[in-house]
């Protein structure tokens, strides 16, 4: 008798089938079951790492308290001491005090999901413009330009920071040329009425740019929620990393600060536009700026590939997620 598999029963040959279909959808449930444990396991590892994270920099930097002034701390007339110029004072003119918040915009906010974008030449070319204005709340550095990069960068603001060393570029003779006026009018206009966060009270080569910036705010009736950090901020900044005793900042950048202030407001962090090297993994040159054309310097006062290392870290841990490459169309 022939028992060759060509002559089994057709209802035999289907129960085998049957048989081997359901062993194989058993096998995949099972590893799909595996899968959904170890995605489980890096959650909570990330969850953990995060309120870590939160919990120690709220011992030096607390958001609630620590992330601007307020208008009720100071008069017109009053002088602040620089943080950096300590032998010289801020003066708090008319147009500044009038822009001072009431009350601090980020007072009990949290934000599921946070953009953090940086300025380096890595984002050009990117199309990651749609990812982070997906985001709930987007945090911007040294006003940066969006337009006509918006492909790339988006367009969304929820939080700018400017500095005045970086103004003293962009926006040079903005007090003597009507079109460089016009051109930081337009810029302050495209944020709308989101929080503009300005270091006033840092360093004394910043003044004339911090007077003038709060003029204009007033004298064009801008919506722009204008804060001011206290002069003691990047000191805070600075002692959340330094007493990790992993990493050591001469000062932190505008970046790694609004990382960190990031870390205690937002649950899920994406961060764009942080890569301080001349060249991408694939060794294509990359500018400074995405925005401009000048060249790569490992000069400054901020230690960036340092605080790169540190982003690996949080990245590594689940803490924030660093977005290097092409963002999918």
């Amino acid at each position: 008798m022939d028992d060759s598999p060509s002559r089994m029963p057709r209802v035999t040959l289907q129960r085998l089938g049957l048989a081997v279909s359901f062993l194989v959808l058993l096998n995949f449930f099972l590893s799909l079951q595996d899968v959904v444990k170890v995605e489980i396991r890096l959650k909570r590892r990330q969850h953990t790492w995060v309120t870590h994270n939160r919990r120690y920099i709220t011992q030096y930097f607390n958001p609630e308290k620590d992330f601007t002034v307020l208008k009720s701390q100071y008069k017109v007339g009053d002088t602040v001491k620089y943080e950096v110029s300590v032998r010289d004072r801020c003066d708090v003119t008319e147009q500044l005090h009038h822009n001072m918040p009431e009350v601090n915009p980020l007072a009990g906010k949290r934000f599921r999901t946070c953009s953090v974008v940086g300025n380096s030449g890595i984002l050009l070319n990117s199309g990651c413009g749609r990812d982070i204005d997906s985001a709930d709340f987007v945090i911007r550095c040294n006003l940066a330009q969006t337009l006509p990069y918006v492909h790339d960068v988006g367009i969304k603001h929820g939080l700018t920071t400017m500095n005045p060393s970086v103004m003293a570029h962009d926006y040079r003779f903005l007090d003597q040329n009507a079109t460089v006026k016009a051109r930081f009018v337009d810029r302050l206009r495209q944020l709308g009425d989101s929080i503009f966060y300005q270091f006033a009270f840092v360093n004394k080569n910043g003044r004339d740019y911090i007077q003038w910036t709060n003029e204009i705010i007033v004298n064009e009736s801008l919506p722009v929620k204008s804060v001011f950090p206290p002069r003691t901020c990047n000191g805070m900044i600075r002692k959340v990393w330094s007493r990790t005793r992993e990493f050591q900042f001469k000062r932190p950048s505008s970046g790694m600060y609004m990382i960190t202030v990031a870390i205690t407001i937002c649950d899920e962090i994406h961060v764009y536009g942080y890569f301080p090297f001349k060249e991408d993994h694939r060794g294509t040159r990359l500018r400074y700026h995405y925005y401009d054309h000048r060249r790569y310097s490992t000069g400054g006062l901020h230690a960036m590939p340092e605080e790169y290392r540190a982003l690996r870290m949080l990245h590594d841990r689940g803490v924030i997620r660093l977005h290097n490459d092409r963002c999918r169309p």
